[in-house]
């Protein structure tokens, strides 16, 4: 069918959480998007939707609902229909990611990454704006504590969802120009991190503090020296952060 379409490519996939179905967002030459399709795995037969990628897809954790699109339009799955949209949700833009446990969705945009509740009926909290650089993916941990964005510049950044805040940045690729979609991802225990580039530099993040005491050491080749301990940690005993223990 997506030969029949004569799309360029795909702008995304995802499976339902059951696996029975594969939502896909076609993508004509001139870059518009092509009419969502929801494929029965079972028969190998398409539900078309009418809703235009390209844009990110997410099903809840429950199956009901698949978000899909730049502009946020959610889907019944099952039937590929449009459901209506609450107040305030045609203003948000970018991508977007339901929590692991469903009872929740992150959008990216257009100022700053705001909480709404998975039914998409009212924004729950917002995160503070990070000045010149725009998010592209969003991915939650397994325990749905912390959020990874991929943003413009190839910069990846960690939030905490308990307290709102930036947990800052885990890397800065100091690129000056947009370079494309990357992407972010944890591990299935949460304990690392990963980004790919969009020119397919894939990079690892140890998440566990055993881990990023080692990498830095590491790196650094050497602990701390007493002045930088009285510098940065002067409220704490010192001890060797490079010896395991």
């Amino acid at each position: 069918m997506l030969d029949k379409l004569k799309v360029a490519g795909v702008d995304d996939v995802a499976f339902s959480p059951d696996g029975r179905t594969l939502a896909v967002s076609p993508q004509r030459p001139d870059g518009t998007g092509a009419p969502l399709e929801l494929w029965d795995l079972a028969k190998g037969t398409p539900t078309r939707a009418a809703v235009p990628g390209p844009g990110a897809l997410d099903f809840r954790s429950d199956g009901r609902l698949l978000l899909a699109g730049v502009a946020p339009q959610p889907i019944d799955p099952a039937t590929g229909a449009r459901l209506p949209i609450s107040e305030g949700l045609g203003r948000l833009n970018g991508t977007h990611a339901f929590s692991p446990d469903g009872r929740l969705v992150a959008f990216s945009g257009p100022d700053r990454m705001t909480l709404w509740d998975a039914d998409l009926k009212a924004p729950v909290a917002a995160f503070p704006a990070a000045p010149g650089s725009a998010i592209e993916e969003i991915a939650w941990s397994p325990d749905g504590r912390t959020i990874a964005t991929y943003e413009d510049g190839d910069r990846v950044r960690l939030w905490d969802v308990p307290s709102r805040l930036s947990l800052g940045l885990v890397f800065d690729g100091q690129k000056k120009i947009p370079l494309g979609n990357g992407s972010v991802a944890f591990s299935a225990d949460g304990r690392t991190l990963y980004s790919a580039m969009p020119d397919g530099v894939v990079r690892t993040f140890p998440l566990d503090d055993g881990k990023v005491a080692a990498a830095v050491c590491r790196r650094a080749g050497r602990s701390l020296t007493e002045r930088e301990w009285q510098r940065y940690l002067p409220e704490s005993d010192r001890f060797d952060p490079c010896v395991s223990r």
